[in-house]
């Protein structure tokens, strides 16, 4: 058996190592041998003999340093984050990202709870700002703090945990490559956080792991709370469990997620169920990345609204629940031309500052002028979303955006909004006068994918009460269908035609699309007994007719959202909001958005609403001379 090596040969080994010794000659001076020494850098185990390099290393790891008693260096990087990164990690910071770090900390430090959108380009090193740089920092200024770090998958969501573990448990600075270093993106950090700091990782540790662990406290006390320092959660785990004090979620959106109106539905509904109600009161949510679609989760939180509706006189006047933090990779706005010669665009030029002290480009290293230049020639449309964090172009939509939330629009026009903060699925405000006019259509697609909606029209105010609304693969049978056995309708028609009937506003009309219509409803004999049973009318529809009409097309529906006459439930964590963003999602879109079925069943109930209700009103007298009857009468004749 191998003689066991004398802590203070390890202790020797480390300093000589710390002072620029490379690993060969440190292993000459204290007697180690080779292979050893190179363990013992690496922290790995020795695999034979009774020598354990790591637990050694463990063992000799500092005291947690309390404050009062840390070197000035440390107190420097605990209140200056540019000095934090580059002495520990060796990054070079650009000011959007030390702009972020102090926002952070400043919103984690109020005694309310803060949401926060961060929206960043790709590229610009965000990941590593807000999964590991802002939250080390964090736990570094206050070791008692709780963070979760989620992501779309379990596997990233535990790749940054490990990387913060592995920080902590660090005794060597790391060394920039040799790519960064000559890029100017990354120099060799000269300390290290046990270091500075004392140990993170506990004598004992009972969690210490590369999903979780739990960070050393002033003399070894134990934490109370059972959530460990740092947490990772994917999207694609299992039950969210514990509560934080800062929950940072990165880059929730992507293409899979954004695919397809149920893969958005189902990452809102778990945004609202899980991923919000982890916060403890006082701490800090982050949702950060870049942009996608002008509907994106990014998009669904900004327009989130906060206090109780009833104490603003309108709902413009409520405050937005989320902050929203954007950096764009290029400012317009400060932008002296975008002609060659604009000093600003090389990339040795001063990145932008928040203050409006320094250029017009983000990060002129990571991303510059020639990239954006030539993301913008090619896709205009990519680059305004993912690079400049806009929506899409209102002008060219068929609503406003703003329209849909209310508040003031780029005209500086006030718009009072569609959305009903107390009105969930199926309900209707009390104070609704009759007669109201209840109204349910339909509109199929090839890929079986039906956009069924329920609407209530009130005539004496003209608002549009959006009931319910179903998008999803269905069969004809699905929409309706009698079982001969029982002797009982089923489906979605007799579904809803009961619980209009419940509700006191039954459906007096179904406004199915032509060949639908035909195909599956009217060729039946049980649709016409349902529809005698029922007192119900089927319209058939003629999609393409007048479709791109602007008199009778699609049009017609911009003023009604344009001056809130279109009502959506807006009842928070209600099936009946979740649902309306599927017809928001498109109409804010059409006519470029990938889907329609959702506008075009809100526009069969607006073509036929004047053949559906005729209001009761004396028609004007006509004031006509004799000749004039005569000649109609000749006219007729």
């Amino acid at each position: 058996m191998p003689p066991r090596v004398p802590l203070e040969v390890y202790k020797k080994f480390d300093a000589l190592i710390a002072k620029g010794m490379n690993c060969a000659e440190a292993s000459r001076v204290t007697g180690l041998s080779y292979k050893t020494a190179q363990l013992r850098a690496k922290g790995q185990t020795k695999r034979n003999g009774n020598i354990h390099a790591k637990v050694i290393k463990d063992l000799d790891l500092p005291d947690v340093v309390a404050d009062g008693k840390l070197s000035p260096e440390a107190e420097r990087a605990k209140v200056d984050f540019e000095f934090f990164r580059l002495r520990y990690f060796g990054h070079v910071s650009t000011p959007w990202q030390i702009d972020a770090a102090y926002r952070m900390v400043e919103y984690a430090a109020t005694d309310e709870k803060e949401h926060v959108v961060v929206n960043v380009p790709p590229g610009a090193g965000k990941s590593t700002t807000f999964t590991h740089d802002i939250v080390a920092w964090m736990i570094v200024r206050d070791r008692g703090t709780r963070v979760l770090i989620g992501s779309r998958t379990e596997r990233q969501a535990r790749q940054y945990v490990g990387r913060l573990k592995t920080t902590f448990e660090r005794v060597h600075p790391p060394v920039a490559s040799d790519n960064d270093r000559r890029k100017g993106l990354a120099l060799d950090a000269t300390a290290t956080l046990t270091g500075d700091f004392g140990r993170f990782k506990p004598t004992n540790p009972d969690v210490w792991r590369m999903e979780e662990f739990t960070v050393a406290q002033v003399d070894d006390i134990a934490s109370s709370d059972k959530e460990r320092t740092v947490s990772a959660y994917g999207m694609d785990g299992g039950f969210l469990g514990g509560r934080y004090d800062v929950v940072v979620w990165d880059d929730l959106v992507d293409k899979r997620s954004m695919k397809t109106a149920d893969a958005r539905e189902q990452l809102i509904n778990m945004w609202e169920t899980e991923a919000e109600t982890r916060l403890e009161p006082g701490g800090l949510l982050i949702l950060q990345g870049q942009r996608m679609r002008s509907d994106d989760l990014y998009r669904y939180a900004l327009d989130l609204k906060a206090g109780d509706p009833d104490d603003f006189e309108i709902e413009s006047q409520r405050p937005n629940k989320y902050h929203h933090i954007i950096y764009r990779a290029h400012d317009d706005d400060v932008c002296k031309g975008r002609d060659k010669t604009n000093p600003d665009h090389a990339k040795t030029a001063k990145p932008w500052r928040a203050d409006g002290s320094g250029g017009c480009l983000l990060d002129p290293l990571r991303l510059d002028w020639k990239f954006l230049a030539t993301i913008m020639s090619n896709s205009a449309g990519r680059y305004d979303t993912m690079y400049q964090q806009k929506d899409v172009n209102a002008q060219n939509a068929l609503v406003d955006p703003v329209w849909v939330t209310g508040g003031r629009g780029e005209d500086g026009v006030d718009f009072p909004g569609c959305w009903d903060r107390d009105r969930g699925a199926c309900e209707l405000p009390k104070h609704l006068s009759p007669p109201l006019i209840s109204i349910a259509t339909a509109d199929p697609s090839p890929t079986k994918f039906w956009s069924i909606q329920w609407w209530v029209y009130h005539p004496e105010s003209g608002q549009r009460f959006l009931m319910d609304l179903i998008r999803q693969a269905m069969d004809a049978p699905d929409f309706l269908d009698f079982s001969f056995s029982s002797g009982e309708f089923t489906g979605v028609m007799e579904e809803w035609q009961q619980r209009s009937v419940d509700l006191g506003v039954p459906i007096s009309h179904w406004v199915v699309e032509a060949n639908a219509a035909q195909r599956f409803i009217l060729q039946h004999d049980y649709v016409k007994r349902w529809q005698s049973k029922r007192s119900v009318n089927v319209i058939p529809h003629q999609t393409h007719r007048n479709k791109h009409d602007d008199e009778f097309g699609v049009q017609t529906l911009k003023p009604h959202w344009r001056h809130g006459r279109v009502r959506l439930p807006g009842k928070q964590n209600n099936p009946g909001r979740i649902a309306a963003m599927k017809l928001v999602d498109e109409v804010t879109k059409w006519p470029e958005g990938s889907t329609d079925d959702c506008v075009m069943a809100e526009w069969f109930m607006e073509y036929q609403l004047p053949n559906i209700y005729t209001p009761n009103v004396a028609p004007p007298r006509m004031h006509m001379q004799w000749r004039d009857i005569d000649r109609g009468l000749a006219v007729a004749r």
